[in-house]
């Protein structure tokens, strides 16, 4: 087992850095991804932090290719990418390791620009492939409606978004009352995150007109001071303390419910 300081460093480098996240995209290039020799014993889940559960590497933290820490935010999502560093045998396979991979791209470059980004999403809204069906053959039909109607079904039940259909790839408009309505009710914001902090995505969030009327509730262990309750006055519904576990989820239930409530008076 190697003990270099920077080799965490460089097992990123070699293994994740400009590597293609599709291994039929390398294959196409008529390249072959380098893989690293593992060279840690066992993954772990370390105590929860500002960042949230950092994963292990023999007690060590991992970081993502820009230095950040893998960290996720809860224990159990942290858990499955742990196991997939364990599962690695002799070498590193990013291949193998989609979570760890998709929590590198959200702690670098969703993470500090996420207001940004749901708008990028929410474009996506008026062309989802699922909205265009073929019309033959058979089995193609039925394998399109197994696996995308669900996902319509859902969001006219939960959502109240209904998304037309149509056959061919000419484009068809979606109502914009289906698109409005697939933006998120109220967002749970926790102030201490890494990178970008709750107050920065607080300001990004309020700055975008299409994103300014949707509620914000704050969850936080963070002792405020009065300076930081005036950063958050006008922009949130509410400051809920990280106390004990049973009393924030009943004072989060109600919240939750408080903002669904109202919007959907508004959406009426």
């Amino acid at each position: 087992m190697h003990n270099n300081a920077n080799l965490m460093r460089d097992i990123f480098e070699d293994t994740f850095i400009d590597q293609p996240l599709d291994p039929v995209v390398s294959a196409r290039r008529g390249t072959r991804p380098r893989l690293s020799k593992r060279f840690y014993r066992g993954a772990q889940v370390g105590e929860s932090g500002a960042a949230g559960f950092p994963v292990l590497l023999d007690g060590k933290p991992v970081r993502t290719p820009a230095r950040r820490a893998l960290a996720a935010p809860t224990r159990a999502l942290a858990e499955k990418i742990a196991q997939e560093w364990e599962a690695q045998p002799e070498v590193v396979d990013p291949a193998t390791m989609p979570l760890t991979r998709l929590a590198n791209a959200v702690i670098d470059a969703v993470a500090e620009q996420a207001a940004a980004v749901a708008e990028e999403i929410a474009r996506y809204l008026g062309s989802d492939l699922t909205c265009y069906r073929a019309d033959a053959p058979e089995g193609l039909v039925e394998r399109q409606e197994q696996a995308w109607d669900p996902l319509l079904d859902w969001a006219r039940a939960a959502l109240g978004a209904r998304f037309v259909l149509a056959q061919g790839i000419m484009h068809v408009a979606q109502p914009r009352e289906a698109i409005a309505a697939a933006r998120p009710d109220v967002i749970i914001l926790d102030l201490m995150m890494p990178k970008m902090d709750g107050f920065e995505f607080l300001h990004e969030l309020r700055s975008r007109p299409e994103w300014q009327d949707i509620p914000v509730v704050v969850v936080t262990a963070k002792d405020l001071t009065q300076e930081d309750r005036d950063r958050l006055n006008g922009g949130v519904e509410r400051i809920i303390q990280k106390s004990d576990r049973d009393e924030m989820l009943r004072q989060l239930s109600r919240e939750i419910s408080k903002c669904v409530k109202r919007q959907a008076v508004r959406g009426a």
